[in-house]
C-alpha cells in the first residue's frame, strides 16, 4: 500500500510538473505578446521573461526597462495580483521599509492581463542563497525580521509564506531585509483565496515547509524556523572551527 500511495505521489508530481511546464509554454505563445503591448504603452522596454524555472500556476515573470532602469513584473490572475496591490501599498503607509516598492499595476477583471510592476531587487540577495553569517549579521537579520511581523501585524496581514525565498537581504546591510510575494496573503481588504478551485495546488504547498500544520498558517512561526535554521548553522560553523 505504501509502495502505491509513492507511485501515486511521483506521478502526480510529474503530471503537474509536465502540466506546469506546458501551461508556461502556451502563455509565452498567446499572452506574452498581449503583456508586452500593454507594457511598452506604459513606457517599459527590453522586455523579456524572467527565471523561467520559477514560474508556476499562478505567476510568470517579466524584465523590463523604463529610463535605463530596471523593474520586475509580475503577471497573474486579477485576484493574485489584487493582494499583491493592496498588501504592498498598505505596508507602504507605514514608512516601512520591508517590502519591495510598486511603481505600476494593470488589474482587470474583463481580460487576462493582471500585472504589477516592482522594484527589482538588484541589490539583493535571497535569503535561500545565504551560506554563512558572523554573529552580528545574524543579530541584524534577526531584528528585522522581527520588525517585519511588527509591521505585518499593524497592518493585519498574514503573508503565509514568509521562506527563505521570499525574504531578500541587502548585501552590503544585513539589518535591511525585504519581504516579497503578497499574492496569497490574508487580512483586511484582501481577497481570499480557498475557494479558488485555479490555486488549490498552490494552496496546499504553501509554506508547507514553514508552517505549523497543513492548511494552518503562522507568520511569527515562519520567521522562527528560519532563523532557528540559521542559527543551527551558526552553532556548527563553530564546532567545525573550533
Amino acid at each position: 500500500m505504501q509502495i502505491l500511495k509513492s507511485i501515486l505521489i511521483k506521478s502526480f508530481e510529474l503530471f503537474l510538473f509536465i502540466y506546469e511546464q506546458l501551461s508556461s509554454f502556451l502563455w509565452l505563445i498567446f499572452l506574452y505578446p498581449i503583456y508586452c503591448f500593454y507594457l511598452r504603452k506604459k513606457g517599459y522596454s527590453k522586455i523579456s521573461p524572467f527565471q523561467y524555472s520559477g514560474w508556476h500556476l499562478s505567476c510568470r515573470y517579466l524584465l523590463v526597462y523604463k529610463d535605463d532602469k530596471k523593474y520586475f513584473v509580475k503577471c497573474g490572475k486579477y485576484f493574485l495580483m489584487k493582494n499583491e496591490v493592496t498588501a504592498i501599498k498598505a505596508i507602504t503607509k507605514l514608512d516601512a521599509d520591508c517590502v519591495a516598492k510598486l511603481y505600476d499595476s494593470k488589474l482587470s477583471h474583463y481580460i487576462p492581463i493582471n500585472f504589477v510592476i516592482i522594484e527589482f531587487l538588484d541589490s539583493y540577495t535571497p535569503f535561500s542563497k545565504l551560506t554563512k553569517v558572523t554573529k552580528d549579521q545574524y543579530e541584524q537579520l534577526a531584528c528585522s525580521m522581527h520588525n517585519i511581523l511588527r509591521v505585518l501585524d499593524e497592518v493585519s496581514i498574514t503573508h503565509r509564506d514568509i521562506s527563505p525565498s521570499n525574504l531578500f537581504i541587502n548585501g552590503k546591510d544585513y539589518a535591511k531585509v525585504k519581504l516579497i510575494d503578497f499574492a496569497m496573503s490574508e487580512g483586511d481588504n484582501i481577497i481570499p483565496l480557498d475557494f479558488l478551485f485555479m490555486n488549490k495546488l498552490v494552496y496546499r504547498s504553501l509554506g508547507c515547509q514553514y508552517r505549523p500544520a497543513k492548511n494552518y498558517w503562522d507568520d511569527k512561526y515562519s520567521v522562527n524556523k528560519i532563523l532557528t535554521e540559521l542559527a543551527n548553522s551558526l552553532i556548527q560553523e563553530s564546532i567545525i572551527n573550533d
